[in-house]
């Protein structure tokens, strides 16, 4: 699955009970980047083969979660005008 990057160029944002809607987009980017190294970290530490398959599998469904958040914030927030 490709990685669109967006999140590459956006800082953390911390949540709060105010937040924007890009706000909220950004934090949910980051947490499945975060979600996708730590599962991947696992992965490469995992004796058994079957267990590593699960960490990676894991890491594989963040990834995908990051990507349709980030085609979200690529729609709705770097396409306004």
């Amino acid at each position: 699955m490709q990685d669109l990057k967006i999140s590459d160029y956006l800082m953390d944002v911390p949540f709060r009970h105010d937040m924007t809607y890009q706000e909220a987009l950004t934090l949910a980017m980051k947490k499945e980047e975060k979600a996708h190294a730590f599962y991947s970290a696992w992965k490469d530490k995992c004796i058994h083969e079957k267990t590593a398959k699960v960490f990676e599998m894991l890491a594989q469904e963040e990834i995908k979660h990051k990507r349709k958040i980030e085609e979200i914030y690529d729609d709705q927030i770097l396409s306004w005008d």
